[in-house]
């Protein structure tokens, strides 16, 4: 048997460093959930990857949508937390790049912008959810959680042996 690799992902911020160490192997890699966080304020990276961390993904960040879309070509993630305004390449239009290419990714897009025209226009581009700010870490962890559940859902039904070993069971 291959001994587990540990790796530790290091989070920063004013108040304390935090450090948690994660095991992976071919074994384990299998049930790491991986998220990326896309968002231009640099100081919010720090908060919402300790967030997902707590949520028990393996997280990083980037500040800018050019970032994105390198890092989404580079690696597949569980789960894509993606501000909507941003300098250079706005949410949309990450979100327009990078769906086609994962439809198995969960997309949750938050935004300082209370208006029904840009969540209806998150959801027609393929977001899961879309989350206001400011808002509790409870309710973005539900609306995770409900991106989560929704990519599983669509997966099963792209997947008829999947289903049907879910219906039987």
């Amino acid at each position: 048997m291959i001994p587990p690799l540990r790796f530790n992902v290091k989070v920063m911020n004013n108040f304390e460093t935090t450090t948690t160490t994660h095991l992976a192997n071919n074994v384990a890699a299998s049930t790491v959930k991986t998220a990326l966080v896309v968002h231009d304020e640099a100081a919010l990276l720090p908060v919402y990857i300790q967030f997902l961390e707590r949520m028990g993904f393996v997280a990083n960040g980037v500040t800018n949508g050019a970032d994105a879309i390198e890092q989404m070509e580079q690696q597949d993630y569980d789960l894509v937390l993606l501000d909507l305004r941003m300098p250079a390449k706005t949410g949309f239009e990450v979100l327009s790049e990078i769906r086609p290419n994962h439809p198995n990714t969960s997309i949750v897009m938050v935004s300082g912008c209370v208006s029904s025209e840009f969540a209806d226009t998150a959801l027609r581009l393929g977001a899961d959810s879309y989350v206001a700010k400011p808002c509790s870490l409870g309710y973005l962890a539900e609306r995770v959680q409900y991106a989560q559940e929704l990519r599983a859902s669509a997966s099963n039904r792209n997947n008829p042996r999947k289903s049907l070993t879910i219906a039987v069971a």
